[in-house]
């Protein structure tokens, strides 16, 4: 099994693009990985639910987001703070993990409150949109 990757950097970004053989069906995928340079000084978007505050950059949440994308495309500003209500800090936490890795781990008992918060924020690859909602009956 082959794994190759081509980086280039771009604005301060280093967007890898790595063939690597998916797990699920054999074939070849082109995963993009995107590693900010300096990363520290880049991350514009503080958000805030419960008391507490996490940081997340305006080009993750906009393309992860078109909840996020229109709210920052709405308010332009530097450094937005955007105040959740009625979201959970974990359920915060675990969708910032699901935009940058791709992926995350919930418990069993904590899923249907964080998918409907994911829907409420419109996460793409969480939340339900009106073409994949199916009807059983």
């Amino acid at each position: 099994m082959n794994n190759s990757a081509i980086s280039k950097e771009i604005n301060g970004f280093i967007i890898s693009v790595q063939n690597s053989p998916s797990k699920r069906c054999g074939t070849t995928q082109h995963v993009f990985v995107f590693k900010l340079k300096s990363h520290w000084h880049a991350l514009e978007v503080t958000l805030a639910c419960e008391g507490q505050t996490c940081k997340a950059h305006k080009m993750v949440l906009s393309a992860c987001s078109p909840y996020f994308k229109a709210l920052l495309e709405e308010n332009p500003s530097k450094h937005p703070i955007i105040i959740l209500k009625d979201v959970s800090y974990i359920h915060l936490q675990a969708i910032l993990e699901f935009m940058y890795a791709g992926e995350v781990n919930v418990s069993q008992e904590q899923l249907p409150a964080f998918l409907k918060t994911a829907d409420r924020l419109k996460v793409k690859g969480l939340a339900e949109t009106p073409s994949s909602i199916k009807r059983e009956g």
